[in-house]
């Protein structure tokens, strides 16, 4: 029906369509799939412009550049240092060129001027899910199209689909949620942004001459005296410890005392997906029937799990796998406090990342279903993506970590991009609880050149970054975080927040490709998904498959986890107080499970 309508107000896009004017106009001109508009709103993945939609078509690039040129001028524009694409995560190789692919993929599919679609069909296609019309918009999907998300081709595109009282709320949403860089930051001019289109167009060629990886090093493992005190101390006064202390429920557990006796109720999946030589036992904790987006996450109590999605979702694992689940309008990246106090989203709100205390959680599942942002405890914390936060255990203090990353949506075929560059830096944003909500401080920058996908610790006290994409060049780096408090930065009174300023110490390094690392909650085992990288596959694994593994900072020991079939994908592991880590599992078909391991409970008591 849908359809139908626009189709009935003769609403089709063809090859028919003209310039006129030079302006855009439905019914007398849509250039968006008429070269040589058509290269230029293809090409790029970072800018946004609320001022109003500009045409690409207006603007010239010399034909005289040659390809080595046009790639130096381009690739400059993309991931220079303070380039629009490379504010809130990477911009380097791997990501222009995954960008390119996506571009081509949806510009054949969607976007071609041959193709026998209507507006309308034209924008679903556009969607995470072009199967499912509610599926909402991403960068992630659109590639390089999200640069071009505000220009008067795609405007066209809306007015052409939707009626006059609807387009421009239509359009809006897609292009905060598709638009690059986020939040609808301004991006490209016109020129700059033609000049990366034209180099797009040609296929990016020459990448390799411009954007050679800067030179890594081998990796050497190490630990310090320092760590394994630290790990020693977390066992009795970490945030797992505490919780225990508490007699916080942990989900799926019943009467058992022992964590390793949780579960025992689910399948078990050990001899289906388990490696061969490594202790543990596999539950299958839920069956989704959706499709995630992004991260998985859950609570510290392992009760409550959240995934991205369009929209994203959180879900009661304690009940039963018919029960309603709460939509969460936030597009990605979930996120629980160590302490089971709140939780995080980001993209929340048309941008930006929001923290809200746990009761909001409990309320929605209580009534409504839905969780908004607009909640009186949730707090807006900053303006970017990829968080991760850590609780001091005395409460004064909590730190979300932000800054230099690689996306990872799980979708990659091979080892993750590390293209953090000479100036990748952390920020640590301080967080204070005034007993309502969370309220932000003033934001600490920490630079750590050639490192990124930070993670703190749950106490705070610990900062991991990655580095490397290659098999013995890749790895992570442990810093010890030690805050210094200074006199208040706002008003005089009760409302003044202290001024906040880190110092950090190298205290080890693990070498081991893998994702953003997740530290369990005694802060001894980390553990990560690592993509089967087609150059270092000693073991034959199926390529284009995802594991997960483990590594114990006491002992230096790794495990492997999973060992998947083709076509399957372990996924963003975490954690739950008790030491047993919660994982996604995805294959090809769309299909999608949380799986349970305890191998930390059995490495612990080995």
């Amino acid at each position: 029906m849908r359809y139908a309508h626009h189709l009935a107000k003769g609403r089709s896009l063809g090859p028919h369509f003209v310039a006129s004017g030079g302006s855009m106009r439905v019914g007398l001109g849509l250039v968006l799939f008429a070269a040589p508009a058509f290269a230029a709103i293809a090409a790029v993945g970072c800018t946004a412009n609320d001022e109003g939609a500009d045409s690409a078509s207006e603007v010239r690039v010399s034909p005289e550049l040659s390809d080595l040129e046009l790639a130096s001028k381009a690739s400059q524009l993309l991931s220079a240092e303070g380039s629009k694409c490379s504010t809130c995560h990477t911009a380097g190789k791997e990501d222009i060129l995954r960008w390119g692919a996506a571009y081509k993929a949806v510009k054949d599919e969607c976007l071609a001027p041959a193709l026998p679609l209507t507006a309308l069909e034209r924008i679903d296609c556009l969607r995470q899910d072009k199967t499912d019309a509610t599926s909402w918009f991403t960068a992630e999907k659109l590639g390089l199209y999200s640069g071009g998300a505000h220009l008067a081709e795609f405007e066209a595109l809306f007015k052409a689909a939707y009626p006059e009282d609807e387009w421009e709320l239509r359009f809006k949403e897609f292009k905060t949620a598709a638009g690059m860089p986020a939040f609808n930051r301004p991006g490209f001019t016109a020129d700059e942004y033609a000049l990366v289109a034209k180099w797009a167009d040609r296929g990016l060629p020459k990448i390799n001459e411009v954007m050679a990886p800067p030179g890594e090093a081998e990796c050497v493992p190490s630990t310090t005296p320092e760590l394994q005190a630290h790990i020693e101390r977390m066992k009795t006064e970490g945030w797992g410890a505490r919780l225990a202390a508490a007699s916080t429920p942990m989900a799926l557990c019943g009467a058992a005392e022992n964590p390793v006796d949780c579960l025992t109720s689910l399948p078990d999946l050990t001899q289906q997906m388990g490696v061969e030589g490594t202790t543990q036992t596999l539950r299958e904790l839920r069956k989704l029937e959706f499709r995630t987006s992004f991260w998985v996450r859950s609570s510290p109590d392992g009760r409550f799990a959240a995934v991205g999605g369009s929209p994203s979702k959180i879900i009661d694992l304690d009940a039963p796998a018919t029960a309603a689940y709460v939509s969460v309008q936030a597009p990605y990246d979930p996120g629980f406090f160590p302490n089971n106090d709140g939780f995080t989203y980001a993209g929340a709100g048309g941008g930006g990342i929001r923290v809200c205390r746990s009761s909001v959680i409990h309320d929605a599942f209580a009534s409504g279903q839905r969780i908004t942002f607009n909640e009186p405890s949730c707090t807006r914390i900053i303006d970017t993506v990829y968080q991760s936060i850590g609780a001091s255990v005395d409460g004064s203090l909590y730190f979300m970590a932000t800054g230099a990353h690689t996306n990872d949506s799980g979708s990659s075929s091979g080892p993750l991009g590390a293209s953090f560059g000479a100036n990748a830096t952390t920020t640590l944003t301080p967080m204070f609880n005034d007993g309502t909500k969370y309220v932000p401080g003033q934001n600490v920058q920490v630079k750590i050149p050639q490192e990124g996908d930070q993670q703190m610790s749950p106490t705070n006290t610990l900062l991991i970054t990655r580095f490397g994409q290659k098999a013995g060049r890749a790895g992570f780096r442990i810093r010890s975080v030690t805050p210094r408090f200074g006199a208040p930065t706002g008003d005089a009174g009760a409302s003044a927040l202290p001024s906040v300023r880190v110092e950090t110490k190298v205290l080890g390094t693990i070498c081991l490709q893998g994702g953003k690392p997740q530290l369990s909650f005694d802060e001894r085992f980390i553990a990560v998904h690592q993509y089967v990288d087609p150059n270092a596959n000693p073991a034959g694994l199926p390529i284009g498959t995802a594991n997960i593994f483990v590594h114990d900072l006491k002992t230096g020991r790794q495990v492997q986890l999973t060992k998947l079939r083709a076509g399957q994908k372990a996924l963003f592991p975490h954690w739950r107080a008790d030491g047993w880590l919660y994982f996604l599992v995805k294959d090809n078909t769309g299909k999608e499970s949380l799986v349970a391991s305890d191998v930390a409970l059995r490495l612990s008591a080995e």
